[in-house]
């Protein structure tokens, strides 16, 4: 198993806790979505799914190491996410946010 680093925000995009670090065979990709409640320790009336909005990898010495970054989601609309991301093609008013501007990317892993 690898090391991932994922990090959580609320559906208003403030931080949900610190970076996590996990180990993983597994990475989602952009768009997937990830039930947490469980591991974040939820309460039931809280939103416990999470969408993927970047995976950006870090290389190391021993190899690549994934930062994830997920949003609360519940019955978005996928698409619209997607496109905002740069996964689907745009319409004209849609405003982009970047992958590189991603809090989970500056985690120190020291």
């Amino acid at each position: 198993m690898a090391k991932a680093y994922i990090q959580f925000y609320t559906k208003t995009y403030s931080l949900y806790g610190d970076c996590k670090q996990i180990e993983t065979d597994v990475v989602p990709r952009v768009g997937e979505l990830i039930d947490a409640r469980e591991f974040l320790d939820l309460a039931e009336d809280l939103v416990g799914g999470f969408m993927v909005l970047s995976v950006i990898y870090k290389l190391t010495a021993t190899g690549f190491v994934p930062y994830i970054t997920a949003r609360q989601w519940h019955r978005g609309l996928r698409y619209e996410l997607l496109q905002e991301r740069g996964w689907l093609l745009p319409d004209d008013s849609t405003e982009f946010s970047y992958d590189e501007d991603d809090n989970a990317r500056w985690v120190s892993t020291e």
